[in-house]
């Protein structure tokens, strides 16, 4: 069994959408000055690596809390669509089969490449509305990508977002080392912290192959 991180490291110098979901770290105790460390983060729940539950676009979509821990665990299809910067229903046809018996369908587009810079948050790939749709006829509960949004980087309505968090779907974002993964399909675990009424959560994304 091989098991591989698809999460960026949580830090002050991480990408982020707005400058106001930038992390903040304060130092609460430490070992010199009471024998412990402890340290008291500032976060966005769509900071890092995160899933987006439906209630982030979705009013009384349903949130981080309500779902079941098991939802945030399965197969995984792996596409890769790194020569794309719009994905499209035609650049998906083909894995038909896959995505039909797959929990997630991850989009490898190679885009984490530039994280911490400010190419990241520009011209990155999305996925387009259509595509979306057709995605969501399937009986998956999620889709993930290796940008920092599934939508168009100058999207004002958020259209794919809420196409998929409408169908009761997540959306994990921010994803990384999916070069690493050789094999097309994969386990999927990204358990999300248990933010009550949360609209999204970081989490420790990993692959799991054989």
């Amino acid at each position: 069994m091989k098991v591989t991180d698809l999460s960026h490291t949580i830090n002050t110098n991480m990408s982020t959408y707005t400058k106001d979901e930038r992390l903040e770290v304060y130092d609460l105790a430490s070992i010199e000055k009471d024998g412990y460390n402890e340290k008291l983060l500032k976060i966005c729940t769509h900071a890092g690596t995160h899933i987006d539950a439906p209630s982030h676009m979705i009013n009384k979509g349903k949130t981080i809390d309500e779902f079941e821990v098991g939802d945030f665990i399965g197969i995984a299809t792996i596409i890769d669509v790194s020569s794309l910067n719009r994905i499209n229903i035609e650049n998906l046809i083909s894995y038909r089969d896959k995505i039909n018996n797959c929990d997630f369908v991850i989009l490898k587009t190679n885009w984490d490449k530039y994280w911490g810079t400010d190419r990241y948050l520009q011209g990155f790939p999305s996925l387009s509305e259509e595509a979306a749709k057709w995605l969501c006829s399937f009986n998956i509960r999620g889709i993930g990508i290796d940008t920092i949004s599934i939508d168009t980087f100058d999207s004002i309505d958020f259209e794919v977002h809420n196409v998929i968090l409408s169908r009761g779907k997540i959306i994990i974002e921010n994803l990384t080392n999916l070069n690493s993964i050789n094999e097309d399909e994969f386990t999927l675990v990204a358990t999300p912290l248990k933010i009550e009424t949360g609209d999204a959560s970081p989490v420790r994304a990993i692959a799991i192959t054989n």
